[in-house]
């Protein structure tokens, strides 16, 4: 490293230094001022991140079971629910087994949709059995149901408990105290899942505690939590009643807990996060001082500094900068030179090479993408459709066989245009009305071929479009595949459609078919294949074109697949048309 005084050799790393060290002398001291503020506002962001967390969590929880909940009193409207409770004894054998099994099914799918139910049953006393989701059971006994309407009718509660399992439950009718119900819907809750999402809350030494304002029942972290028992018996001593949410302070005679807490009033319940109060604060009690007096040194020194840093940072990285958005514009000649001998002399001469180097390749990648088009360009008029030639040929013999000397000639001049076409390969570029041509000569000879099939309807091209600019072969192509993938198999009725339209700066070739052999699956195929920019997929046919007219026209060009409004395949051949013009 260069510590020579003379400026011009100074590295930038001493600038920097020289300039720290003579600005920091009075800084530490003036940190240690402000450090109890920054204190403070530190851990109130961590409070109210973790009373977010908390209150995030447990919103999820009310979700859940208000949508089981729901789910639950659309079970009470199931007309099999309804006619195995009040019409059994007039339900053949048939009729009620088949009522039981769509019953089991629905319990089965309550069950399967949410993570917290672990058993759904409905218990029929005129049935005389419990329908479950693992088919029947004896009904409830006497002090089981007793205990449900009791839970559910008076109480009106969303959640309880017998002691063991934690519960939901419905009857029907509601609100009829006197009255055994038609018909009874327990559903159990999975504690061990509900216990496994209160562990995904807490962290290190954390514990979660979910507990019913009326003492019904709880579930905590771990069966057995004498911290989160606690914390929850702290919190019932204390005066809370009014709010809905805090923290507090909790000392077990080992460790000083940070307590919070957050009510639910759908759950009618309220969920509690204990933590070491050195496990949230630990770290900020031991880097604040760092941390707030770095913060105030960098910015202080940043200031008190400006005019090296501008002077040995600053204006060299402008220049850099200036000098990438003339590369950015395309501007490959550019150079930039520096009279420092630090990094930045360095960093320019590398630059200097950088756009050289990239004016060769960029010249190279060109060079071997005019080549590649050329090549595919050869590739597709080298693909004459055996089947093609064939056929045209067969038409031909049968209407000379017939002596329809006019549409035999008709033929071979369609034939000799196409064939003309295919086989000059001098230019690379033609017009669009040329193209256009070519491709109307080849939907007379198909038109010719399948006259019974189908119709075809072939728009006039706009004429202020004739002498656009494109690769050959970019119609025909679409065409071709039209007739072979779409066409092709239709006995009658067969139908397509070729227009032409301008749209903002862009002209569209849209060339649609009513087929029905495309498939949502094929044309998501298609899509993907015409999205991918893999030199090692086949490139013939549309992807061909596809490809020839991005290397043309960059993003501006391309081919578009979609579902035509006819019912087969619409493919859009996009031309960029003022950029052409």
């Amino acid at each position: 490293m260069n510590w020579n005084l003379d400026p011009r050799r100074l590295n930038i790393l001493p600038k920097l230094v020289l300039t720290c060290l003579v600005a920091s002398v009075p800084l530490y001291l003036a940190s240690l001022m402000i450090t109890n503020s920054g204190a403070a506002t530190v851990k109130e962001n961590i409070t109210r991140s973790t009373r977010a967390h908390l209150n995030f969590y447990l919103n999820a929880l009310e979700t859940e079971v208000y949508r089981v909940r729901k789910q639950k009193l659309d079970l009470l409207a199931d007309d099999d629910l309804q006619y195995l409770a009040n019409l059994t004894p007039a339900m053949t054998d048939y009729e009620r087994n088949s009522s039981i099994n769509r019953v089991v099914r629905r319990l089965a799918l309550l069950k399967e949709s949410s993570l917290y139910i672990e058993e759904a049953k409905v218990d029929i006393p005129m049935l005389g059995h419990v329908i479950s989701t693992k088919y029947l059971s004896d009904n409830m006994d006497r002090q089981e149901r007793d205990f449900l309407i009791e839970k559910v009718s008076k109480q009106r509660l969303t959640l309880y408990t017998d002691g063991e399992r934690l519960l939901m439950g419905e009857i029907y009718p509601p609100f009829l105290p006197s009255k055994d119900p038609i018909f009874a819907i327990q559903i159990q809750l999975s504690i061990p899942n509900i216990r496994n999402t209160l562990s995904q809350i807490s962290s290190g030494k954390g514990r979660v505690f979910l507990f019913s304002n009326a003492e019904e029942w709880s579930v905590s972290e771990y069966e057995s939590d004498l911290i989160s028992l606690s914390a929850m018996r702290e919190f019932q001593e204390r005066d809370t009643a009014a709010l809905s949410s805090g923290d507090f302070l909790m000392d077990d005679g080992r460790d000083v807990f940070r307590v919070f807490y957050q009510k639910s009033d759908s759950l009618n319940a309220t969920i509690v996060y204990s933590i070491p109060e050195h496990e949230i604060f630990g770290p900020l009690l031991k880097y604040r001082l760092w941390l707030w007096g770095l913060s105030i040194l960098s910015v202080l020194i940043i200031i008190s500094s400006s005019y090296w840093v501008i002077g040995a940072i600053h204006r060299p990285m402008r220049t850099m900068i200036h000098a990438f958005r003339r590369l950015q514009q395309g501007d490959l000649n550019v150079q930039i030179t520096h009279r420092w001998n630090d990094e930045f002399q360095y960093l320019y001469m590398q630059f200097n090479k950088m756009t050289d180097r990239l004016s060769m390749l960029i010249q190279e990648v060109y060079e071997q993408k005019i080549r590649k088009q050329r090549a595919e360009l050869k590739q597709l008029q080298s693909q004459i459709n055996p089947h093609f030639l064939y056929n045209s040929f067969f038409l031909l013999y049968r209407l000379a066989k017939v002596q329809d000397y006019k549409n035999v000639l008709n033929l071979t001049e369609h034939l000799s245009e196409y064939f003309q076409f295919i086989t000059r390969t001098s230019e690379d570029d033609i017009q669009l009305e040329q193209e256009v041509n070519h491709a109307r000569a080849y939907v007379e000879i198909q038109s010719m071929r399948f006259k019974k099939q189908l119709s075809i309807q072939f728009a006039e091209l706009p004429e202020v479009c004739g002498s656009l600019i494109v690769p050959r072969l970019i119609l025909q192509p679409v065409l071709e595949n039209a007739f072979q993938h779409g066409l092709e198999h239709k006995t009658s009725d067969g139908y397509l459609q070729i227009r032409f339209e301008i749209m903002n700066e862009q002209f569209m070739i849209s060339v649609e078919d009513n087929g029905e052999r495309i498939t949502d699956d094929k044309l998501d195929e298609l899509r993907t294949k015409l999205d991918r920019n893999d030199a090692e997929i086949e490139t013939t046919g549309i992807l061909n074109v596809h490809r020839r007219l991005r290397l043309k026209f960059g993003e501006f060009g391309g081919l578009s697949l979609s579902r035509s409004h006819l019912g087969g395949l619409r493919v859009d051949i996009r031309i960029p048309y003022e950029r052409n013009e």
